[in-house]
């Protein structure tokens, strides 16, 4: 009876192919989702990196600002004829106008330049071109007072200049100070008269969008607060002056949207190869069932009488028994 009703124990075929292509629906479904997580995880991690990178860029900004404030110290402290203006018992206004304070209408490179004497007071100054009469430190702010504290021995003994940030009453700024001295050889003052140049540049729109097209950085602008996108000023003593903010480029996003329509491409084309297999799967699995069915039939059917044969009776007879015992 066992070797008789074997063939029964073989999977349907109909199941078979409702199996095969659940599971293609669900490869389907995976691949597509892996191939758009994998796109997502992409654009993301190009954000984080832009958003590390844009950081530098900006500190590196601020960086370039403070060297060039410091280099233009540099340039216009160490020189012969400064010296000689500078430490005669009387100013020559004209000259200091005229070598200094006109700059910012020649080249716009700095804004106001200022001369001290060895107690830090405002010999000589001027902000925008225009002479400015103060002798307090006030005007150039905290920023200026720190740096001098900090490096108050080296800038007497003219070893190096220095430079920060600042807040005036114009408002944030690059600061740079140094000794003026000769170009070469040792300062022939034999007491302690100093006299120190000041240089200060402020951070404007227009300085903004020129610093953002040389470091490729979008919407650079001063903030109130803190927050995303932003990096403090500080002084030397570092005290926040405000912050530099910026807008995101955010490559993650428009690398995401270009390739959009190749993804969809390949994810239409995966979807097509495994309905394709799923068709085909589908098309084996019927022609398995149509062929089973058929066997059953000639296994059931006499050959030469077309009736149902000896294995069909036992067949229908033990159907009969299991229904009798369930009715029981």
């Amino acid at each position: 009876m066992f070797t008789a009703f074997g063939w029964r124990k073989i999977p349907s075929a109909r199941t078979l192919s409702i199996m095969i292509f659940l599971a293609g629906l669900g490869l389907t479904a995976s691949v597509i989702s892996l191939l758009y997580l994998s796109q997502h995880l992409i654009a993301s991690k190009s954000n984080e990196i832009d958003q590390q990178r844009s950081v530098l860029s900006v500190e590196g900004a601020v960086q370039t600002s403070v060297n060039r404030v410091l280099s233009l110290v540099l340039d216009n402290a160490i020189w012969d004829d400064a010296v000689t203006q500078t430490y005669a018992p009387s100013l020559d206004q004209k000259w200091l106008y005229d070598s200094w304070g006109s700059g910012f209408k020649i080249n716009n490179l700095y804004d106001g330049t200022f001369v001290l004497d060895e107690h830090y007071r405002i010999l000589w100054g001027a902000f925008q071109s225009q002479v400015l009469p103060r002798t307090d430190l006030s005007f150039l702010g905290a920023g200026l007072t720190s740096l001098i504290r900090s490096h108050a021995q080296a800038l007497r003994e003219g070893k190096n200049a220095f430079a920060g940030i600042t807040r005036t009453e114009a408002g944030i700024a690059f600061v740079g100070i140094g000794l003026i001295r000769p170009t070469t050889g040792r300062l022939q003052v034999f007491d302690a008269t100093r006299r120190y140049l000041v240089i200060t540049r402020h951070i404007n729109p227009q300085l903004l969008e020129r610093l953002g097209d040389t470091f490729q950085i979008r919407h650079l602008h001063l903030a109130e607060g803190p927050g995303a996108y932003r990096i403090p000023l500080r002084t030397q003593a570092g005290e926040v002056l405000g912050y530099l903010a910026w807008q995101p480029r955010l490559p993650g996003a428009e690398a995401a949207q270009a390739s959009s329509g190749s993804m969809g491409l390949i994810a239409g084309v995966a979807a097509s190869l495994i309905l394709l297999f799923i068709l085909f799967s589908s098309l084996g699995m019927y022609k398995l069932a149509r062929g089973e069915r058929q066997a059953r039939e000639i296994a059931m059917i006499d050959w030469l009488s077309r009736l149902p044969n000896r294995r069909a009776l036992l067949l229908r007879l033990s159907q009969v028994c299991e229904t009798g015992k369930h009715d029981i």
